[in-house]
């Protein structure tokens, strides 16, 4: 049996019923020229788009918790359904419709306009908490807000993807920008990312539920999970904490819920893991994919070793034996922790005054936008990833 042979055996076994539709589909985005200024906003009309994603087991179950119905045009909108076929249309097509309107099974998105950039961003208070996944995403959000002309920001949902990136590249490049870098202007806008970019993991969010009380946002997007995956052994060795972390991912998601609780958020959306596509790897990290892909028995039982020798005595074996199968820094690892994170989300969005969701640019997500050696950022794809969340955002603001 081939590794990919395999892999799609772990993934339609009964107790991971996970439908994150991208794990091997890379779709290759296709040119596009830029419109003039006269240019009209071209709507694109996918009526007849049927999602890829089972309704009942997707990341997408989750997304509608908590939706405010009175603050969008039509409540169907924010059904579940709804946002899943929009993602399956923005995942198929990002070049052609990523940036345009959508109208989807009936209902019509916004496109990347001024006016979902208001309705979802200006005059919101905004915290990111996460890595370089949601630091890169505030970055954009930064340099449409802050440094994007007036007449760009009105053509950008006319715009072809590439044609918008090739404008806006530049300018989110050469952005004055610290990581901790935050938007507050007079109309109450209020934006701020913070965590960590690069290698290593975060075990004390001490630190950082600071800074959010500083500027206690009404939005908390949070997100960790890249740096708590792992090759043990073979490139990738994690860190005490960041096992423990895992281990113990439930335990975060609750810390962080009940922290927005605290700085009094009224929404919190958890970002999904992004889709990994292993194939991009080379050297140590394609070979440490190999090898946990097929389930080598040497490596697993390095692995637990290695980890049962570190970590406390009173963490089980199971558990060791699951970080070790499920943990691996490639696309089983980020559909696991997607799915735990979405029965988290499930169980909790009922027991809490917060509206508490799920922002899933894991659906949007193709190998064909992320680059060789890298596999797991999605630079071409930040405005995209920011029009979805500004549709979403509609639906708790």
């Amino acid at each position: 049996m081939t590794s990919s042979d395999e892999f799609r055996k772990f993934l339609s076994s009964p107790w991971l019923t996970v439908s994150l539709a991208v794990i091997t589909i890379c779709l290759l985005g296709t040119g596009g020229s830029v419109p003039s200024a006269s240019s009209p906003v071209q709507h694109v009309d996918v009526s007849d788009v049927t999602s890829t994603s089972s309704p009942n087991t997707s990341t997408s179950t989750a997304i509608g918790a908590g939706v405010n119905a009175s603050a969008i045009s039509s409540v169907d909108a924010c059904s579940e359904d709804a946002l899943a076929d929009l993602r399956a249309v923005l995942r198929n097509d990002p070049e052609s419709v990523g940036l345009r309107p959508i109208t989807v099974s009936g209902v019509t998105f916004a496109g990347l306009d001024d006016t979902l950039l208001s309705e979802s961003f200006r005059g919101h208070q905004i915290a990111f908490l996460g890595d370089s996944t949601l630091y890169h995403l505030n970055r954009w959000i930064h340099t449409l807000l802050l440094a994007t002309d007036s007449s760009t920001l009105s053509n950008l949902s006319s715009m072809d993807l590439s044609a918008a990136n090739t404008i806006l590249r530049p300018v989110e490049e050469n952005l004055d920008f610290h990581i901790t870098k935050t938007i507050i202007s007079a109309d109450g806008t209020f934006i701020r990312f913070t965590g960590i970019v690069g290698v290593g993991g975060l075990c004390n969010f001490g630190t950082h539920w600071r800074r959010i009380r500083m500027y206690p946002p009404k939005v908390l997007v949070a997100n960790f999970g890249l740096h708590w995956l792992h090759f043990t052994g073979q490139g990738w060795n994690a860190e005490v904490c960041d096992v423990m972390r895992w281990i113990k991912y439930e335990e975060w998601l609750e810390e962080t819920l009940r922290a927005a609780e605290k700085v009094g958020a009224e929404t919190l959306l958890f970002k999904t893991t992004n889709l990994i596509c292993a194939e991009k790897y080379d050297g140590e990290y394609a070979q440490g994919n190999k090898l946990y892909m097929a389930r080598d028995k040497d490596t697993l039982d390095s692995c637990f070793n290695d980890v049962r020798g570190s970590i406390p005595a009173e963490v089980e074996d199971d558990r060791i034996w699951s970080y070790c199968y499920n943990g691996t820094f490639n696309e089983i690892g980020a559909a696991h922790l997607n799915q735990r994170l979405v029965e988290f989300v499930m169980a909790r969005r009922n027991t809490t005054k917060l509206k508490v969701g799920i922002f899933n640019d894991h659906d949007i997500e193709s190998c064909s936008y992320t680059g060789e050696l890298d596999g797991r950022h999605y630079h071409a794809l930040n405005l995209v990833r920011i029009r979805l969340l500004g549709n979403v955002l509609k639906c708790f603001l």
